[in-house]
């Protein structure tokens, strides 16, 4: 019995619509899917390499010297083999405080760059 539905459900899923609109359900459903997951995807690559000390280090050119001593700090080096990012200070972890702090530092680094010219943003 239950296989018997398995078959009629599969068969009904797979047979050729009898009206071409309803071909673009499907079509429709894969395609937002696969926007919805190369945008999630982009999304948290993107909050990756913004987390990262390379990204930080490369607007903050002023900051060579701080760069030297976190290099040379416990945060940096330790007996654990752990060591602490920009990110693990400087941005909050609830993911709303997250975005606010992301959102806020980006629009005034980004006006002090290319509009104040300050290339220090330290």
């Amino acid at each position: 019995m239950k296989k018997l539905l398995l078959k009629e459900l599969w068969e009904k899923l797979w047979k050729r619509p009898t009206a071409k609109w309803l071909l673009g359900i499907p079509v429709g459903a894969f395609l937002f899917l696969g926007l919805g997951a190369g945008g999630l995807l982009t999304f948290n690559v993107s909050m990756q390499m913004t987390n990262s000390n390379e990204f930080c280090v490369g607007c903050h050119i002023g900051m060579d010297t701080v760069v030297e001593e976190y290099r040379e700090s416990i945060h940096y080096k330790n007996v654990h083999g752990l060591s602490a990012s920009c990110a693990d200070c400087h941005v909050p972890e609830p993911f709303l405080e997250k975005m606010e702090t992301k959102i806020r530092s980006g629009i005034k680094d980004i006006y002090k760059k290319y509009w104040v010219k300050d290339i220090n943003l330290g």
